[in-house]
């Protein structure tokens, strides 16, 4: 039991907050190969124009403000109960609901992530600026529904992670931040369960990439005190 509360707590260090850990050492089954079928809210981040700023900086200068940006989104990822996933280049996966629930509902979690984050970033900015570099806006997609949570893989490497259509619409809500007047970008099953304390502007009903039907997505604009 010991043996495999040292290799639950080595292999999730570094992507659960203290409280979510303490709560997967009461279950160290939950490492074994193959998934569990939860609802989830599963978030994905990128960061607009970061290719382009790749091509004129020199590798040295990409790699410094690009380890600043996920440092600073990571810490708040963790501090909202958050299980990070992977870094994908610039871009952050992440998710809430597994592999325990945290103090909040999950899709008010990650709710509040991104706004915390798109905070966090407006200061960052701010600094890149004094420092000659241009400034970066990130694109936020977050959607909530049944997914398929667990460790994947090979005897060789294997990653906690989500599988299934749900987690492919939160990827593709990201990308539709491009073709709005919206940096953050929500489903319409995240929306109803955040409830009216949190401000969200309805922009409308599309078929994204790799979808036949079309979903209702929403800007997530603030939350009240």
């Amino acid at each position: 039991e010991e043996r495999q509360k040292r290799q639950v707590r080595k292999t999730f260090q570094n992507y659960l907050s203290a409280n979510i850990m303490e709560e997967m050492l009461k279950n160290p089954n939950a490492m074994q190969m193959g998934g569990t079928r939860k609802e989830i809210t599963v978030m994905f981040t990128d960061i607009r124009g970061f290719t382009m700023f790749c091509e004129k900086n020199e590798p040295e200068t990409v790699g410094s403000v690009l380890n600043e940006l996920l440092e600073v989104a990571s810490e708040v990822v963790i501090r909202h109960d958050g299980t990070l996933d992977k870094y994908i280049g610039d871009a952050i996966m992440a998710f809430w609901g597994a592999p325990t629930l945290g103090k909040l509902d999950h899709a008010e979690s990650a709710a509040r992530t991104a706004l915390e984050m798109r905070e966090a970033l407006e200061k960052l900015r701010k600094d890149w600026e004094q420092r000659g570099l241009p400034p970066m806006h990130m694109g936020v997609g977050i959607n909530t529904g049944a997914m398929l949570v667990g460790n994947f893989g090979s005897s060789r490497l294997r990653n906690y992670t989500l599988i299934g259509d749900e987690v492919n619409l939160g990827a593709r809500l990201e990308s539709e931040t491009r073709k709005f007047d919206a940096d953050i970008i929500i489903s319409e099953s995240t929306a109803n369960r955040l409830g009216p304390k949190f401000k969200t502007r309805y922009l409308a009903e599309v078929t994204v990439k790799g979808k036949q039907k079309p979903v209702r997505i929403y800007a997530l604009e603030g939350v009240t005190p």
